[in-house]
């Protein structure tokens, strides 16, 4: 079996992947806390590495992650409820250092 990551492929490659088995697996997943010991984009970087296996094995093109975020969600966001106030940003409290462009919904200025 050759390449299954669309990103990696020549198109060539992309063409002869799909004349063999016509299918685009789409990794989706959020972004949000699992704690401080896992990456926020856990749930895409899983479901990239599940179809890269299945592409490997039955066929296909896998086409890269596409992450989502519950900004707002829980009332902070990027967070899971009962995570401490201090390490979320509320709305009434932006976080310069993150949410710093001029005008935007989160910016202090």
């Amino acid at each position: 079996m050759g390449k299954v990551k669309y990103e990696e492929m020549l198109p060539h490659e992309f063409e002869e992947a799909l004349r063999q088995f016509p299918v685009a697996y789409v990794p989706v997943g959020s972004l949000e806390w699992h704690g401080r010991h896992m990456a926020l984009g856990n749930d895409s970087l899983k479901a990239d590495g599940i179809l890269i296996r299945t592409a490997e094995k039955y066929g296909g093109v896998v086409v890269p992650p596409t992450y989502w975020g519950h900004m707002n969600a829980y009332d902070k966001p990027c967070c899971h409820p009962g995570l401490p106030a201090e390490t979320s940003m509320r709305s009434s409290q932006p976080s310069s250092a993150v949410w710093s462009a001029p005008g935007s919904r989160w910016s202090s200025a």
